[in-house]
C-alpha cells in the first residue's frame, strides 16, 4: 500500500505541471477547464483503476500524449454539454441534407 501511495504521489507531482501547460498552450482548454479538477479527475481515475505502475514508465512524451487525449475529451464532452436542443437539430438537418 506505501509502494502504491508513493507511486500516486510521484503521478501527481509529474501530472501536474504537464496539465497546466496543456491547458496554457491550448485556448480551449483555457476556456474551458481548471487545471486542479482535472488533475483531481484523473487521479481518481487513476486510483480506481490502479494505473499508477504503467503510468510511472510512460515516457515523458508518451505522458504528455495521454493528457492532453484526457484534455481533449473533457473539453469536447463540456461543449456538448452546452449545445441546446435547436442546435442539435439544427445539425441533425444539416447531416441529412448532405
Amino acid at each position: 500500500m506505501l509502494l502504491t501511495d508513493n507511486y500516486q504521489v510521484q503521478i501527481k507531482q509529474r501530472l501536474q505541471p504537464v496539465i497546466q501547460e496543456l491547458i496554457e498552450e491550448n485556448q480551449l482548454y483555457q476556456e474551458d477547464l481548471d487545471s486542479a479538477d482535472i488533475v483531481n479527475q484523473i487521479m481518481q481515475m487513476i486510483t480506481k483503476n490502479a494505473l499508477t505502475e504503467e503510468l510511472i514508465k510512460l515516457s515523458e512524451p508518451e505522458f504528455k500524449k495521454r493528457c492532453n487525449g484526457f484534455l481533449a475529451l473533457v473539453s469536447w464532452a463540456k461543449s456538448l454539454t452546452e449545445i441546446s436542443v435547436q442546435d442539435w437539430a439544427d445539425i441533425k438537418d444539416a447531416i441529412q441534407g448532405v
